[in-house]
């Protein structure tokens, strides 16, 4: 790289810095173009048996549900901005290829208050599966750590998993 364009890449990088930590552009731009990738859905990551075995489960049993991840894509926003969340389950159900009507709720937090609530109803599909959809931050959201509470309701039994996200000052 010429000396030209090292300073030419210095003097933006200082630019950007007075804008947004260098930190904050990288997650603001990667993060974005991932969230762009993924699209809405649910998607299978292992098929019944390797869930079952994995998990220790049998048939003839109460069904077994477990949240096991729940991530967010980008961690930093400003308000206005979607979120990409993904939440990732295993069920083992308590027969061969039984499927169960559930309720999810994904709730944006911030200093301990609900914000807002996104509501939707899935039909949990045995094995390991992986639901992203895409959640949008308020356009007035305050600057500060919030967090997204996923729960997954199916009868009376409720699941649940927390992940945090940052909103950065609207420029």
């Amino acid at each position: 790289m010429s000396i030209g364009r090292l300073i030419t890449l210095f003097i933006f990088l200082i630019l950007l810095n007075n804008c947004a930590t260098t930190k904050e552009i990288i997650e603001k731009t990667v993060g974005r173009a991932s969230c762009d990738l993924r699209k809405p859905g649910m998607f299978q990551v292992k098929n019944t048996s390797e869930t079952m075995k994995e998990h220790n489960c049998t048939y003839g049993l109460k069904m077994k549900l477990r949240i096991i991840d729940s991530s967010l894509i980008p961690s930093m926003v400003q308000g206005g901005d979607d979120l990409c969340h993904r939440v990732t389950y295993a069920l083992c159900p308590s027969a061969p290829a039984e499927t169960y009507a559930a309720k999810i709720d994904r709730s944006i937090i911030f200093k301990g208050k609900i914000v807002t609530t996104y509501s939707s109803n899935k039909e949990l599909k045995p094995g390991t599966w992986d639901i992203d959809v895409k959640i949008p931050v308020p356009k007035d959201a305050q600057a500060g750590v919030y967090a997204v509470r996923t729960n997954i309701i199916v009868g009376n039994n409720y699941y649940s998993k927390v992940v945090e996200f940052q909103v950065l000052i609207n420029k």
